[in-house]
């Protein structure tokens, strides 16, 4: 991931890889994103999917909802479940976003996205 590969501004690197993705593959190749929380040991990220999604991933998941359209979004938990109550809220939360680019796209058209400085420790 672009963190473990120590990119100065790693959001931007994964919303650069969600561009240039968007832009080989033909409308409607994106069935279904996941997202899923990580952990940070010795210096890496890791995708264990065993905590909250942060704030970067619910920034490159609006991206790609940007790019891509309204997709099917699945939360991964693999490990430490949370009350069921917390995995509600992500839902929802997911659900929340997809809502607003949906709206986003049909009041005002696409919005540019410069996620440049954005910091990826930011936690929800």
């Amino acid at each position: 991931n672009a963190k473990n590969a120590h990119h100065t501004a790693p959001l931007q690197a994964v919303c650069d890889g969600l561009d240039a993705l968007a832009a080989a593959l033909p409308a409607g190749a994106v069935g279904e994103i996941h997202l899923a929380g990580h952990s940070e040991q010795g210096g890496l990220v890791i995708d264990d999917h065993a905590d909250l999604v942060s704030l970067p991933v619910w920034m490159a998941y609006v991206h790609a909802l940007r790019r891509f359209g309204a997709t099917p979004t699945l939360i991964e938990w693999d490990d430490r479940l949370p009350p069921l109550s917390m995995l509600l809220d992500e839902a929802a939360q997911a659900q929340t976003l997809l809502d607003d680019v949906q709206r986003e796209a049909t009041s005002a058209g696409s919005v540019p996205c410069d996620y440049t400085g954005a910091s990826w420790e930011m936690t929800a």
